[in-house]
């Protein structure tokens, strides 16, 4: 699948999947694909991808696909090394311990 057709269904921007397409950066080349696979994954409730070294704009590439399948019911927490997004159902705050509120 071109890049360009991935990043249409992971509702990735044509100028997004262009520069990826200059761009050599494993990252660059894995966000179209995960983003897909996220969009893709209807019964997700929880999805924490920390630690995992992602830029800023891949954790926001990541929820624009998150929110595709859950547009009233989505959550996320992003600092520098947690991704967390989740649904109501599973809100992200009552699961893991650093989103737990004291």
């Amino acid at each position: 699948i071109p890049v360009g057709a991935e990043a249409a269904a992971s509702g990735i921007d044509d100028s997004c999947a262009s520069s990826c397409q200059r761009n050599s950066s494993p990252e660059c080349h894995l966000t179209p694909q995960f983003s897909t696979a996220i969009a893709k994954a209807k019964n997700l409730q929880l999805l924490d991808l920390s630690n995992n070294s992602f830029s800023a704009q891949a954790a926001e590439t990541f929820y624009s696909s998150w929110t595709t399948l859950r547009p009233l019911s989505s959550h996320r927490h992003i600092t520098k090394n947690i991704i967390h997004f989740s649904t109501k159902e599973k809100k992200c705050c009552s699961v893991k311990p650093c989103c737990k509120k004291v």
